[in-house]
């Protein structure tokens, strides 16, 4: 049932979500191959995907090179969509390392909304409205221009004309593309409406954007049209990264991935829909633990349902923190400001996320978890399948990494809350026999926070030392186990190879920590455990995992 090969076959699934039952995507696209013409777009000339995606197999790039200042790579792509007054915009975008602003307020451009009140091959620099989505001197700005209604009755909506153009720009007030990692940009737009009995614009229009799901533009007051445009609605997306003439004199790249076109974005400001959950063991993420407070933010959290019919569930940390050297480095963080990463399959029953360390350049962390089949399990005990997979593409050396993997099992009924007798309920593997932690000695007696290492494991680190938790005896392997407060029901936590355990009263929460060692540049290292739901004996679950336990120190 230990399957090496499980973490490798990392399966990716293309998902289309609607943020709410009144939101319509109006078209997406990975960007996974070069097919674009077969998927609606069109006036392009050439397409060149990267491997260096964000998600799935594949980006389209775009490049310059010193000493030539046309786009290179991938051409301009148009694609049309049905009409509407409002749109929300959602891509990943990349910069490469070095990139270099103009030093100038302008450029580079790089995605343009048009309008039904010009042609499909129209040029976006003059026309009766442009919306505009693009990285201005390390800033997200969204902009507008409308030159050609300078002779329309009503005349330029979008400020007067200088040295022929004109335009409104409205920028996030904060650098934001500071670095060469993936970043997720977010636009919504609009219109204005029109009082056409009266030949008034209402300045109603909306112009909003995020990055990394952190709003960074918010204008509620804005006119986009006038009355001499009534039908006007957005039907037009044009990709086109372009820098203006001597503006540029260096070799970049970027990269733009997983881009959806819908009608709207959720509201912040409505009640988030209750989730339904399926029946048994499901994955799911829930949006209310994704949080602009980096101590409630829990970019790789992910609820696993639980078997037992209302019987709640766990979440979990997959990582709480993953660290390396004994200063304890970070790799990732639960706060880590990227966008959400796990993918789900359709069916719940698996989910994987790959992603680079915000912090270590050319490091990747796969995590894939998937539900167990009766046939792979003991009689009576259903289950989960873990693993995470490290890989050092970097120059550096990760000497001494610690994983934390974090379950909290308080969205259980019936398990132990907060405090509520909690050593009592958790158990660990002894010389072969299980332990409650309430009866193992520690130098503090009153600790809320234990901790115990795997016997013979070169890491002898668990956190717990400080505040007198730490466990005076060695654990038999990485496996740990919450029992409900009748006894009756346990989960039952376990990696290989393994390292350590902790459990926190307080949270309340327990670990079964994965063993990664040292991982040199050019290397990797792999982990995986199993989460096992029972009503039964935990003993011969434990028996069932003693066989599986991979050894290697």
């Amino acid at each position: 049932m230990v399957d090496k090969l499980l973490i490798l076959i990392f399966v990716i699934f293309n998902l289309s979500v609607s943020a709410n039952s009144q939101s319509k995507e109006l078209f997406d696209e990975s960007f996974d191959d070069d097919m674009l013409l077969q998927r609606g777009w069109y006036d392009g000339t050439s397409v060149r995907i990267s491997k260096n995606s964000f998600r799935g197999t594949g980006a389209i790039e775009y490049e310059w090179k010193i000493g030539n200042q046309q786009v290179l790579g991938s051409s301009p792509q148009r694609h049309l969509f049905a009409p509407v007054e409002e749109i929300y915009i959602r891509f990943y975008l990349r910069l490469s390392e070095k990139w270099q602003w103009t030093k100038v307020n302008w450029h580079p451009h790089l995605i343009h909304l048009l309008t039904n009140s010009n042609g499909e091959l129209d040029g976006p620099a003059a026309t009766h409205l442009t919306l505009y989505i693009e990285p201005v001197n390390g800033k997200l700005r969204l902009a507008t221009q409308d030159i050609q209604n300078d002779h329309m009755p009503h005349g330029l909506t979008q400020g007067p004309l200088k040295g022929g153009y004109n335009g409104m720009l409205y920028d996030s007030r904060e650098i934001l593309f500071n670095d060469d990692k993936w970043h997720c940009i977010e636009a919504y737009f609009k219109l204005n409406s029109l009082n056409t009995k009266d030949s008034v614009s209402n300045n109603d229009g909306i112009i909003m954007g995020w990055f990394d799901r952190k709003k960074v533009i918010d204008h509620t007051n804005v006119i986009l049209r006038s009355t001499d445009f009534p039908d006007m609605k957005f039907n037009q997306l044009l990709m086109a990264p372009y820098f203006g003439p001597g503006l540029l004199n260096n070799s970049q790249q970027l990269w733009i991935d997983e881009l959806v076109v819908a009608t709207r974005k959720d509201d912040p400001g409505t009640k988030t829909p209750k989730l339904t959950i399926p029946a048994g063991i499901c994955f799911y993420t829930d949006s209310s633990r994704i949080s602009d407070d980096r101590e409630k933010r829990f970019t790789y959290g992910l609820n696993i349902n639980s078997p037992w019919e209302n019987g709640g569930s766990l979440f979990m940390h997959f990582p709480e923190h993953l660290e390396y050297n004994t200063a304890g480095n970070t790799i990732l963080r639960h706060y880590d400001s990227i966008p959400a990463p796990w993918i789900i399959s359709p069916d719940k029953l698996q989910a994987s996320y790959r992603v680079e360390s915000p912090a270590l350049r050319n490091v990747f962390i796969e995590s894939f978890v998937r539900k167990l089949n009766e046939s792979e399990l003991p009689a009576n005990v259903s289950g989960v399948k873990l693993a995470m997979h490290i890989f050092n593409k970097g120059n550096e050396i990760l000497p001494v990494i610690r994983a934390l993997l974090c379950v909290q099992y308080s969205g259980l009924k019936g398990f132990p809350q907060k405090m509520e007798h909690n050593f009592e309920h958790n158990f660990i593997l002894i010389d072969g026999n299980l332990k409650s932690l309430s009866e193992l000695e520690t130098s503090n007696p009153d600790a809320t926070f234990k901790g115990c290492v795997v016997r013979d494991c070169p890491q002898n680190d668990t956190r717990a030392e400080a505040a007198g938790g730490l466990i005076v005896q060695k654990m038999d392997l990485a496996l740990s186990v919450v029992s409900s407060l009748d006894n009756r029901r346990k989960i039952i936590i376990w990696w290989t190879p393994g390292k350590s355990m902790i459990a926190n009263a307080r949270i309340p929460c327990m670990h079964a920590d994965p063993y990664f060692g040292t991982v040199k540049p050019g290397e990797d290292a792999w982990a995986e455990g199993l989460i096992l739901f029972t009503d039964g004996d935990a003993e011969t679950v434990v028996r069932f995992l003693i066989e599986q336990d991979r050894k290697i120190f």
